[in-house]
């Protein structure tokens, strides 16, 4: 998908090299499973000082 001379880009739709096209639905996958691992430290966080206690250890050991 090639843009014509004076032709605005669609903000919508990007031709990615092989000539697919990158659709916001896959933008957004894209952002949400990179969100995930940083989501799932974040959850973890508060946790530390009784996964601590359990195993015996400071809660600064852990991370």
């Amino acid at each position: 998908m090639k843009a014509q001379p004076g032709a605005a880009a669609s903000a919508s739709v990007m031709a990615v090299p092989d000539g697919t096209a990158l659709t916001g639905r896959v933008v957004a996958l894209l952002a949400g499973l990179s969100a995930i691992s940083v989501l799932s430290t974040n959850i973890i966080l508060p946790a530390f000082p009784e996964i601590g206690r359990q195993l015996g250890c400071l809660p600064a050991s852990l991370g």
